[in-house]
């Protein structure tokens, strides 16, 4: 049963689940219940964005593919450096907090601490919210348990 499960997560691929991603994303940005605005403001979140792992790879595809349909992205995560794919994309900013990973951490406790409350990338998160148009914007919390934590959702939901 385990082989089995690890041919089926061999075979996964990312490449259609990014597909997948941006597709949704376009379904809503056009839905009816969307503003009648032709562009808009999109944070996506993301632990990290360089190719660390298939949930990265999704992110960074999608927030390079949006940028390319012409709405302004913003990318922030909290592990780098940015990939070389996210480089030079117009509508695109890359905000790379550059933090160590968890197991990298310089102690335990301070590991386990931005873990769960990553004061760093709340600030910065605050930041790029304060300057975006609310009214405008969708936030795309892709993975963001490993570093970026549930504060930033918190944030995302005040």
């Amino acid at each position: 049963m385990a082989k089995a499960g690890f041919q089926r997560a061999r075979s996964f691929s990312w490449e259609d689940c990014a597909a997948k991603t941006l597709v949704a994303l376009a379904s809503l940005l056009e839905s009816p219940r969307a503003t009648s605005l032709a562009t808009r403001e999109i944070i996506v979140l993301a632990d990290a964005a360089s190719l660390i792992g298939g949930a990265d790879k999704v992110a960074i595809v999608t927030s390079v593919e949006l940028a390319k349909l012409g709405h302004q992205v913003t990318l922030l995560a909290a592990m780098g450096p940015p990939d070389a794919m996210l480089v030079g994309v117009e509508n695109l900013k890359v905000i790379c907090l550059n933090q160590l990973e968890i197991d990298h951490a310089p102690s335990k406790i301070q590991g386990f601490r931005t873990q769960v409350w990553n004061k760093e990338a709340m600030s910065a998160f605050e930041e790029v919210l304060a300057n975006t148009d609310q009214k405008n914007l969708i936030i795309h919390a892709h993975c963001y348990l490993k570093l970026l934590s549930s504060g930033v959702i918190k944030l995302a939901l005040d």
